[in-house]
């Protein structure tokens, strides 16, 4: 995927940029993982179920991801709705390369 010639194809874009949000959802890797005042303000257990019920999402389709990059969901935890949002195009750069570029570095492997 590192392949130079890959910076004009738009499906190795949006597969790279999807694995990339993949891996900050699911393993909290490369990136930061922010909460909002509301979520940080809800008990320890909570923080934590809902952190798992995020990372553990797997509910995307054509109907809610229309652009297939894994970058956003509504799931209910108890009785709260939580909405996320992952933006890897604004996550910090390393060595002035873009996450995006096909030069950056892979993101570390993901299983299925």
């Amino acid at each position: 995927m590192n392949d130079p010639l890959s910076i004009n194809d738009p499906r190795a874009h949006e597969a790279r940029t999807r694995r990339l949000n993949d891996a900050l959802r699911r393993f909290h890797v490369g990136g930061r993982v922010l909460l909002s005042l509301g979520i940080t303000c809800l008990s320890d257990n909570a923080i934590a179920s809902i952190l798992n019920a995020v990372r553990t999402y797997d509910g995307f389709s054509a109907e809610n991801d229309s652009d297939n990059l894994h970058d956003f969901g509504i799931i209910e935890v108890g009785e709260h709705t939580v909405m996320f949002k992952i933006d890897v195009a604004s996550a910090p750069r390393s060595a002035g390369i873009s996450p995006l570029s096909p030069y950056a570095p892979s993101p570390p492997f993901i299983p299925d």
